[in-house]
């Protein structure tokens, strides 16, 4: 099914390597509907390390940013899951890297935190965060929705909020402030509960049944959603020129693309 079907306007377009960031760069040429965003995931910092390449990746990372039609640096951050070791140096130097362009070039920064929180909120107040921040797929608990609130910084929740073990995250949501609050598919992945499954990890399916709220979310995401305060989150932190109806996002692996569509309410990812 067209993503045109069930809604989607435009997406925003995200690399996390330099192949997926340089295709970034040409499809926001190729289609005005496309914003981007480029970086380096955590995760493959490491392996531009191990081959020596790192500061040349970091240096095309920054070229790339400068279009004036990408608009965001990530994702970028910590992740204490899947990287371990000297990796983990590679890492926090990646991140720090591409806290200073995205500060340089005015970008907002898009972070991926796994098991890192204290780690990544001390590398932001030592670098100094810049002005707009995202914590992707958040996944914090109640004390870092209150750094975030202290900070300024956004939260963007998945359907995570929805599964039966995620109490420490729905505790976090119902105390962060609404203005802050963004909301996100990750489809594929993270689909919400009881939607859970192949048959729903498409476009038509997870993120067009959180569009019109046939998923089951919990009664604390319904209370956010509704909160009219986002309405304008999308257009500061997107850096759009004028007001645009609300926004609802998706994460759609096989492309590298968050989708933006409307919907009744402000859930722009970034």
């Amino acid at each position: 099914m067209p993503a045109a079907a069930v809604g989607v306007q435009g997406a925003v377009q995200v690399g996390c390597d330099l192949e997926s960031s340089r295709f970034t760069v040409n499809a926001v040429d190729l289609d005005s509907r496309l914003l981007g965003a480029v970086a380096l995931h955590p995760n493959d910092a490491p392996g531009y390390a191990r081959r020596g390449g790192l500061e040349e990746a970091l240096a095309e990372i920054e070229e790339l940013a400068a279009h004036p039609r990408i608009r965001a640096i990530g994702e970028t951050g910590l992740d204490f899951f899947r990287t371990e070791g000297e990796g983990l140096v590679h890492q926090r130097y990646s991140f720090r890297r591409h806290i200073d362009i995205a500060k340089r070039l005015g970008l907002t920064l898009q972070i991926h935190d796994r098991d890192a929180h204290d780690d990544v909120v001390q590398v932001l107040r030592e670098e100094g965060a810049p002005e707009r921040v995202v914590f992707h797929c958040f996944s914090g608990g109640e004390a870092l929705a209150r750094t975030c609130n202290a900070e300024g910084w956004y939260m963007s929740f998945a359907g995570t909020v929805t599964f039966k073990n995620a109490t420490d995250l729905r505790e976090a949501l119902a105390i962060a402030e609404p203005s802050r609050i963004l909301v996100e598919t990750d489809a594929p992945f993270l689909t919400p509960h009881p939607h859970r499954g192949p048959a729903e990890r498409e476009l038509h399916g997870s993120v067009h049944r959180a569009g019109h709220g046939r998923c089951d979310w919990v009664g604390a995401f319904r209370a956010v959603c509704a909160d009219r305060r986002k309405y304008s989150a999308g257009v500061r932190i997107l850096g759009l020129n004028r007001p645009h109806p609300a926004f609802r996002c998706s994460y759609r692996v096989c492309t590298n693309s968050w989708f933006l569509y409307n919907a009744s309410i402000t859930v722009v990812n970034y």
